[in-house]
């Protein structure tokens, strides 16, 4: 008579066993589907954003996104800073805004639109670095002086898109230059000098590090 007794304690155990294991499974993906639905809001480029512009709201929109650990890492309106900010990395339009690729305003630079006689270089688009080169015009009409670099360094902002530009060999840049090199920049536009840009390339590390060794 004593068997039944531990056999019904043996059961009772099991079943509370299971009854605790099927809760705990149905907890975790409750859990798992609340984290799934737990959304924050981030800004994202609504444009091209190159290195050194000023980051404004309207240059930004507001998207839902997952949250997960990388979520801290981005900008959200809550972290919009109230002082001025630049970009410091080219951000594509659609990206989510690193809070690494922003900076402090730099208060050296200035940004300028210069039409160019003809399109730039394949690969020069937004965050591109540049020279820009001036050919001054001659004394007769229709001449032009040797051309020069005006500012070995701009960056470029985005590509301007006009009507008035439809059906011509003329491209207008906006670029990010020296607050030193603007004056030169500005006489220039105004004297109708021809302009184009070089776009400046980095020499690999590798080689850079082999020729330090030689």
């Amino acid at each position: 008579m004593s068997a039944k007794p531990a056999l019904t304690r043996r059961i009772d155990s099991r079943l509370i066993i299971g009854i605790l294991l099927v809760v705990v499974s149905m907890a975790a993906v409750a859990g798992i589907v609340l984290a799934s639905h737990h959304t924050r809001t981030v800004y994202v480029a609504s444009d091209n954003l190159a290195p050194g512009e000023p980051l404004t709201e309207e240059r930004l929109a507001l998207v839902e996104v997952r949250v997960d650990d990388t979520t801290p890492l981005y900008l959200g309106p809550d972290r919009l800073p109230s002082e001025p900010i630049v970009i410091t990395r080219a951000v594509g339009a659609g990206e989510l805004i690193p809070l690494s690729a922003l900076g402090a305003a730099d208060q050296s630079t200035a940004s300028v639109v210069v039409t160019l006689t003809s399109s730039p270089p394949s690969g020069v688009d937004a965050g591109s670095r540049v020279e820009l080169w001036v050919a001054p015009p001659g004394e007769r009409a229709g001449e032009y002086a040797d051309p020069s670099v005006v500012v070995p360094d701009a960056t470029v902002v985005r590509r301007l898109e006009s009507d008035r530009l439809v059906g011509t060999n003329t491209v207008e840049l906006e670029l990010r230059v020296p607050k030193s090199q603007l004056q030169q920049v500005l006489a220039a536009t105004t004297a109708e000098a021809r302009m184009h840009v070089v776009p400046l390339h980095r020499e690999p590390a590798t080689q850079l590090g082999a020729e330090g060794e030689s």
